[in-house]
């Protein structure tokens, strides 16, 4: 290795050292939040209705991303990338994904994607409105944001512990950081179908 590689590599290393450090702070920060009592809603999915505190499942922890819809071709990226450790994510918590699509067009969606995960319309419902991943933009047209949260059960009710939001670059999703390691820097966005 070049000194001139060698002089880059230590600065990479001392940066991902501090982003170790800065990510840490972010996960301590989060669970400094208190918990905040949600509603039971009602979700329409594969095996009919069901209450936000059915997704618990045997948990009493519980992941639910928070979908903008099957038009939405980022959404869709994460999706496709949750279906890979989603048996791996299902280990330690519940987890599901919930949509502002109609469940019928929902369900063929997912099945064309293959995805092995519990999925779940939250049409009719204002689930999305209470936990702030709908907000009104600079035209107070009312905007969705993809995003997660994390829930407890406790004593018979539901409490919200945290949320984060997605978008390119973020921790959920690797793809953006391999393509930060190419050799060129090329604009880049997903697609539903690259056929």
């Amino acid at each position: 290795m070049t000194q001139h590689n060698q002089n880059i590599e230590d600065q990479i290393c001392k940066l991902e050292k501090q982003l170790k450090n800065i990510q840490s702070e972010l996960v301590n920060l989060h669970s400094k939040k208190e918990l905040e009592e949600v509603n039971n809603f009602e979700f329409e999915g594969i095996e009919g209705n069901k209450y936000l505190s059915d997704l618990f499942s045997n948990n009493n922890e519980l992941i639910v991303i928070h979908n903008m819809g099957i038009s939405c071709n980022y959404c869709t990226l994460w999706a496709d990338g949750f279906n890979g450790i989603s048996e791996h994510l299902q280990s330690r918590a519940a987890f599901a994904l919930t949509s502002p699509t109609e469940f019928k067009k929902l369900s063929a969606f997912a099945d064309k994607r293959g995805w092995r995960f519990p999925y779940f319309s939250t049409i009719g419902t204002d689930f999305q409105e209470s936990l702030g991943v709908f907000y009104k933009n600079n035209q107070k047209e009312t905007m969705m944001s993809p995003a997660m949260s994390t829930f407890i059960k406790q004593d018979n009710k539901i409490f919200r512990k945290t949320s984060s939001g997605f978008g390119p670059g973020d921790l959920y999703c690797s793809l953006w950081h391999m393509f930060d390691l190419l050799p060129t820097k090329t604009e880049w966005q997903p697609k539903i179908s690259y056929n």
